[in-house]
């Protein structure tokens, strides 16, 4: 169209640099593949990312039904959460480790059995060294009775810990649950979500229209070619985001469901 005069040399140049800014995207995608590739294998231990295939699997949407109280979810959650009952039982520890440590003020009562025996080589010619052992037996019982009165401290201090261990077990089971209830978080995030997939589904029907009708208006002359790359700008960027949203609503939708049974597939 240039060497038949119908388009200015100005239109060749724009879509000359607009193809060779679209080349180097593509090589920093390209390198960002690489990289991510690289931190997967990473996380994996794999040796040789560069033989690692990341399959492009089309994963739809998942059905998620929206529920104005999820009261039953927080209570499932709390109690099938790893994390809520090792809080709940490190509680239960610190609280024995008291109990052990307060026991130390009591008094010990102890009662031990002693028996011995001995041999001499000056009666040998008397007595055999059986005959010797079992008369030379010696046995005692004794008791012993320890009254703990200031012990340097030591078990006042122990019981100052132990209080301070309960304590903290207390507060890491509360953070537990703050935690939990951010399911609450999720399900609005999740609710959010679903809008905003709607939305981005929504615009690249009307980008697309928008791209097919500048398309043909272009191949006619129409129109010049910023005009052209501006409507395929906007087309990619609704589709990029249209991919985004999904990706982010599964992965919403299937940590909700980790929350509430522990299971996490695609």
């Amino acid at each position: 169209m240039v060497e038949a005069g119908s388009m200015a040399q100005g239109e060749l140049l724009n879509i000359q640099s607009q193809l060779a800014l679209e080349e180097q995207q593509l090589i920093q995608a390209e390198n960002q593949l690489n990289l991510s590739k690289l931190q997967l294998a990473q996380l994996l231990e794999l040796d040789q990312y560069e033989n690692l295939n990341v399959l492009k699997l089309d994963i739809k949407v998942p059905i998620f039904k929206i529920q104005n109280n999820i009261n039953t979810d927080y209570a499932i959650a709390l109690n099938t959460q790893s994390s809520i009952k090792s809080s709940e039982l490190q509680i239960n520890s610190a609280i024995y480790d008291l109990k052990i440590a307060k026991a130390n003020y009591l008094p010990n009562l102890s009662i031990g059995y002693r028996i011995s025996t001995l041999y001499l080589d000056n009666v040998d010619d008397m007595f055999t060294f059986n005959e010797q052992l079992e008369n030379n037996q010696q046995s005692a019982i004794y008791l012993s009775l320890n009254i703990p009165i200031f012990n340097k401290w030591s078990v006042r201090n122990s019981v100052a810990q132990s209080k301070i261990q309960i304590e903290n077990s207390q507060l890491n089971a509360q953070q537990a649950k703050i935690n939990c209830a951010k399911i609450w978080n999720r399900h609005m995030q999740i609710n959010l979500q679903l809008i905003k997939i709607s939305s981005t589904q929504k615009a690249v029907i009307a980008f697309k229209e928008a791209f097919n009708y500048i398309n043909e208006r272009y191949e006619l002359g129409m129109v010049n070619s910023y005009e052209f790359n501006e409507s395929k700008k906007k087309l990619i960027t609704a589709e990029s985001d249209e991919l985004r949203a999904k990706y982010d609503l599964i992965f919403k939708v299937k940590l909700y469901e980790f929350y509430t049974s522990l299971k996490f597939e695609l």
